[in-house]
């Protein structure tokens, strides 16, 4: 028995040893790359396929935090190309970068789902942020005395950048049965590329008018090898050079309307009042965040098994007066054999977002194929409650 665990434990640690040499390594790589996610903090996804869907408002209502209802959606699609030859990586990656968050106050709930009293205006806010960038970046990557190291330099460009303003209504009951709904809100679109362009609808400049409104930045990572496998790690992306935003499109307005449940015949009309949408030429500036992550990873068997964790931060609008902090942290493992099928799972907060993600590879050298799923949440609890979901899906080619 003895001598069949070290035959299979020899096999395992020399299956690992090939696929670092061989398998793993493509000398010529075209990756194509698209992650998801989409959270909230008060419907859980199970929810929406029930035979019959009921929503507990006066439930969701206790359940959410101070802060409201938050929901959020992240993306990023790439495609790359990278060469590995005497063991230097290096190509390049273009995508789409972009995140999205809306928030609602509490009180809106708190309406839903026990009313509000006679006489007593109840009102509620609304918030969001959009950002939306496309990129191009080349990545280097070598080791010096077993150290790796890695710089990705990328410019991007700003293509959406849009806050709600002061934004809300007020809701009153009166004694007679109506309800009064009386709201405002304000829109501010801003963007890198020319307001001339977003009026038109028709680009009539050229490719270096849009790059000349580009940002720059710089990604830096360190791993140093200790002993028995176990390395540190740390990671930084550094914004140099902001964005510029060019234009803008700005809207406000206000609406109103009135509900009498006694006598529905009394229900006044909605009445809404648009402003002029104003499309002009805007100075302002965007980075991407700025985060830090250090860690530790360990392969206690070579390439077949990898145990990894980091934590850090990062500021969101860096160098601004919209900037804010908040905590990043990662922790994973995986397993691999000859790096033809591998599996993994992780917990993270990332982009102030938590996921739990299961995944799983399969490689034969030409071809490779990454995917997982994963369960998220704005907050920790919510996110093991099925209250967000994420996907991604990885393909290499190369020889």
């Amino acid at each position: 028995m003895k001598k069949i665990v070290t035959c299979i434990i020899s096999l395992l640690i020399l299956t690992s040893v090939v696929s670092a040499e061989t398998i793993g390594k493509r000398i010529f790589e075209i990756k194509v790359d698209a992650d998801v996610t989409a959270t909230n903090n008060a419907f859980g996804i199970s929810e929406f396929f029930q035979e019959e869907a009921v929503i507990d408002l006066p439930k969701i209502y206790k359940d959410l935090p101070k802060k409201g209802f938050v929901t959020g959606f992240t993306e990023e699609t790439n495609i790359a190309l990278s060469l590995n030859i005497l063991g230097v990586k290096a190509g390049f990656e273009t995508g789409l970068d972009g995140n999205v968050t809306l928030g609602l106050s509490k009180d809106l709930f708190k309406f839903l789902g026990q009313g509000n009293k006679i006489n007593e205006p109840m009102e509620f806010t609304s918030n969001s942020q959009v950002d939306l960038f496309a990129y191009f970046k080349t990545p280097v990557s070598f080791k010096v005395q077993g150290i790796s190291i890695s710089a990705t330099p990328s410019i991007f460009v700003p293509l959406v950048h849009a806050e709600m303003g002061k934004s809300g209504a007020t809701i009153t009951n009166t004694e007679e049965g109506t309800i009064k709904i009386d709201g405002l809100y304000s829109l501010l679109v801003e963007s890198g590329i020319d307001a001339g362009i977003i009026e038109t609808r028709e680009f009539t400049g050229s490719p270096s008018s849009i790059l000349g409104t580009s940002g720059f930045d710089l990604a830096l990572g360190v791993k140093v090898p200790l002993f028995l496998g176990l390395q540190v790690t740390g990671d930084v992306h550094l914004p140099v050079v902001p964005g510029k935003l060019v234009s803008k499109v700005e809207t406000s307005g206000d609406f109103s309307y009135a509900i009498n449940l006694m006598n529905p015949d009394e229900n006044s009309p909605f009445n809404m009042n648009t402003g002029d949408i104003e499309i002009g030429t805007h100075t302002g500036s965007i980075n991407r965040p700025l985060t830090m992550m250090a860690g530790v990873e360990w392969k206690p068997l070579l390439d077949m098994v990898k145990i990894d964790g980091s934590i850090g931060c990062g500021v969101r609008y860096p160098f601004s007066k919209r900037a804010y902090f908040y905590p990043q942290y990662h922790a994973g493992a995986s397993i691999s054999l000859l790096r033809i099928l591998g599996a993994s799972v992780s917990t993270e907060y990332i982009n102030e977002m938590f996921r739990h993600e299961a995944g799983m590879m399969f490689n034969v050298r030409a071809l490779e194929i990454d995917t997982g799923v994963s369960l998220a949440g704005s907050d920790f609890k919510n996110s093991l409650r099925g209250k967000g979901f994420g996907a991604y899906f990885t393909f290499c080619f190369g020889f």
